[in-house]
């Protein structure tokens, strides 16, 4: 499973999703390093929501990401319990067949996604 970011050539911060332009430096960096990068991290932050928007159930988790290689990422939680969920816990990041980015622990912590 890999995630796309970019990495500005000037301050070397990633973004997530890959923009052609670092939204810290502006144009003048020049156009940023597009990569696929593992899509490991560790959680940094997470909420449930008890009141979803339209087109998806209740409760919903949600989980920010921050990948090992930079970047934040707010994903889908793939379950409703948050037991398994630790502020600074391995993640893994996957993006499902809509295209959305996907929060599951890493095997290393007991779960896998399927």
């Amino acid at each position: 499973m890999t995630i796309d970011i970019s990495k500005c050539k000037r301050c070397g911060r990633a973004v997530v999703p890959p923009r052609d332009i670092c939204p810290y430096c502006g144009p003048g960096a020049g156009e940023t390093i597009h990569l696929a990068v593992a899509g490991e991290g560790k959680v940094a932050s997470y909420t449930v929501s008890y009141m979803p928007p339209e087109g998806f159930n209740s409760p919903l988790l949600l989980v920010l990401v921050e990948l090992s290689e930079g970047g934040m990422v707010l994903c889908l939680g793939d379950t409703e319990d948050t037991s398994h969920v630790r502020i600074g816990g391995a993640a893994s990041v996957y993006v499902d067949r809509e295209g959305r980015y996907r929060y599951t622990p890493q095997a290393s912590e007991g779960h896998r996604p399927e």
